[in-house]
This record gives C-alpha cells, structure tokens and sequence, in this order.
C-alpha cells in the first residue's frame, strides 16, 4: 500500500520536521539508548536527535510551495533547511526511518513512527554513521556507496542485537507505563 506521503506524479516521500516527538517516554528511551550507543562505540559524546514525521504529500507541497527561498527538487539537509518540510526520492512502498547527513551531519534524524526494538536499531544505525564519520573522515560516506556505507551499519546493528534487547527490557522495567 503507497502512504499517504507518497507523491506519485514526482516519486517523492514528504515530511516534516518536529520540535520534539510527542510522546516523551519514547524520546526519553531513544535519547538513553543513544548515549550506550555513543559508549559502545566510544564516541565522545551521544549526537543530537531529531525527529520528522509522514506528512500527507498534498498539504507538505503545499506549504513548500508557499515558503519563501530558494526551493530545490530534494532536500539535500533537511535540518540546515528552514521550511518545516521536506522531501526525499523514494520508491512508492520504501519510506525513511532514519538519517544522517553524509558529509556534515549536526545530529541525527528518527521517523516517530518508530517504536521498541525498531526505534533502538534505528538510533543504532544512525549512531554508526557519526561513527563511521569518525574513522574513516567526514565525506566518506558520501563517496563509498550505499551498499557499503549501510552494510557495514546493519552488520553492527546485528552485532548488538542481545544488548539491544537486553537494554529494552531493562529499561522497560524501570520506566513502566
């Protein structure tokens, strides 16, 4: 099923920036795991998060339209971008959960729509890409290719499933509601 943030006629997927995300337990949750991230790959400090959301593609061009500035075909940086929306390429049943700029990220970007393990291995994902800016040099990235740059992402991830786990539950436990 296409979202409702799929624009067909210019295969774009629409969204929105957020000040914050809207429920504060999950934040909470995403913010301290990112800190073990930061620990386990010994980062110096956790990267900033922040969040978007799927906006219906019909009120999202709407509102760029109207937006005062220059306008491009796709936001390279949505966070250096002033308009609350922005869009990306995408295939229509293919949507982003997570982001980080290439080659100079102020943070990192998570789909509200992400819940539980899901969110965690999304802020894990994220967090390695700061991280492989780290070791191989910022633009790295930007220059190895997809298949390289997420691989080696998700084999980390994966790595770290037991502990990602293990943390949920843990967490869970001393935050319950």
């Amino acid at each position: 099923m296409v979202q409702k943030n799929y624009d067909p006629s210019t295969f774009l997927r629409w969204y929105r920036k957020l000040s914050r995300h809207p429920d504060s337990a999950i934040c909470s949750l995403a913010n301290d795991f990112c800190g073990l991230v930061a620990t386990w790959l010994s980062m110096d400090h956790p990267p900033d998060i922040f969040w978007f959301e799927d906006v219906d593609f019909i009120q999202a061009k709407q509102a760029w339209l109207a937006y005062p500035g220059a306008q491009t075909a796709q936001t390279l940086d949505p966070l250096r971008q002033a308009c609350e929306y922005f869009r990306w390429s995408s295939h229509p049943n293919i949507g982003y959960v997570g982001y980080t700029h290439r080659e100079s990220p102020l943070g990192i970007m998570i789909n509200i729509s992400r819940r539980g393990e899901e969110l965690l291995h999304t802020v894990a994902e994220e967090c390695f890409h700061i991280y492989q800016d780290q070791v191989h040099g910022t633009g790295w990235r930007a220059e190895a290719g997809y298949d390289a740059v997420e691989g080696e992402a998700r084999e980390f991830v994966s790595s770290k499933g037991a502990e990602i786990h293990a943390f949920l539950e843990l967490w869970r436990k001393g935050n319950p509601g």
